[in-house]
């Protein structure tokens, strides 16, 4: 609606100020951060422990063609988007 240039006449936003305060979007992005990375870290620590129950198993872990074992975890780790990661209500929000 903002962008509709049908109002630009209507509106001058250039007089309008912001509508949060550079403060309450300092506050919103730092708790935003933190929020994000503690759920980067609970993740990784989720599927380390996923990782070290496959190789505590009393089946072998996965081989690969040349017979050496392997994990999957690096690949999972590195592949993973930020969408798949654990969203906080305040980074549905604001992201």
């Amino acid at each position: 609606m903002m962008g509709n240039m049908e109002l630009a006449p209507e509106v001058d936003v250039s007089a309008l100020e912001p509508l949060l305060s550079p403060h309450v979007v300092s506050e919103l992005l730092d708790t935003y951060m933190s929020t994000l990375t503690s759920n980067i870290i609970a993740w990784l620590r989720k599927a380390l422990e996923t990782d070290k129950k496959d190789w505590v198993k009393e089946t072998e872990p996965e081989a690969d063609q040349d017979g050496y074992y392997q994990t999957t975890l690096p690949a999972i780790v590195f592949q993973v988007p930020p969408a798949r990661l654990p969203s906080s209500r305040l980074g549905s929000a604001v992201g």
